[in-house]
């Protein structure tokens, strides 16, 4: 692996998704969730007469759509990026290999959810005076695993653009703010619908996001539910990065130009 060739895909993809238009939609975004998801949050706080459920609405929400959602998004997105100015052909005509291209994908996404992060819980500061560092360290220690997480999800989702091309940027997003639904984020699994449930035992940024809110509320430890979610990461992985190779070497076979006309 050459951390050179690496480097370069980064700081080539830096200018598109660190510019002044990126920063200033990223701002509009959080603004309009403070405003939608905040005050919704503070509002079944009052009626559960519980301040602390409507700051882990709020935080989870921001955690999950930066270091998952939005990271596995970005991780697609840079394919998209690449066929739709296309030069996906030319960037692997050069030694660039698969592997070398998945984890500068993967810095890349890592880097914008950090960035996205800071920024989220800046304005909740700003809004209502919600001062993360004063509710431990459980929510720093969860954040590694939900990037992990994350990663996963941006293989998957990578895949979905070898097999559909650059038409498939809508599916990706809805799959990934599904997978957000699901896990937990709104609200607890168990006030979810009994299949739905079922659907969320499987996910693994539902153990993150169930530990972070019994470990806040409850004082449960952290650690069986960090378990389970580096196993069921490792599991999808198993299956995410095989998909991913293969779905490579399908339209590899039938030909890079054409994915970049789909």
């Amino acid at each position: 692996m050459n951390f050179r060739r690496i480097g370069a895909i980064i700081l080539m993809h830096g200018e598109e998704f660190f510019d002044k238009a990126e920063l200033l939609e990223i701002l509009y975004w959080w603004v309009c969730d403070m405003v939608f998801l905040g005050f919704l949050g503070k509002s079944f706080s009052k009626l559960a007469e519980n301040n602390l459920f409507g700051t882990l609405i709020i935080i989870s929400f921001i955690a999950v759509r930066t270091t998952v959602a939005r990271n596995s998004i970005v991780m697609a997105r840079l394919i998209i990026y690449e066929l739709s100015e296309r030069t996906f052909v030319s960037t692997l005509a050069t030694p660039l290999t698969q592997k070398e291209f998945i984890v500068a994908r993967m810095i890349i996404g890592c880097l914008q959810a950090l960035m996205r992060l800071c920024l989220g819980y800046i304005l909740i500061f700003l809004f209502f005076g919600i001062n993360i560092f004063k509710l431990g360290s459980s929510l720093f220690i969860c954040l590694p695993f939900l990037i992990v997480s994350g990663w996963v999800l941006g293989l998957l989702t990578s895949s979905f653009v070898y097999v559909f091309g650059k038409q498939c940027q809508m599916l990706i997003q809805a799959f990934s703010f599904t997978f957000m639904a699901l896990c937990g984020v709104y609200a607890p699994v168990n006030t979810l619908p009994t299949f739905f449930q079922h659907v969320a035992h499987y996910l693994p940024t539902t153990y993150i996001l169930t530990g972070l809110r019994e470990n806040l509320t409850n004082g449960t430890p952290l650690w069986p539910f960090l378990l389970k979610n580096i196993v069921l990461n490792f599991a999808y992985t198993l299956v995410a990065l095989p998909l991913l190779y293969w779905s490579f070497r399908h339209v590899k076979e039938q030909g890079f130009a054409s994915l970049e006309n789909r």
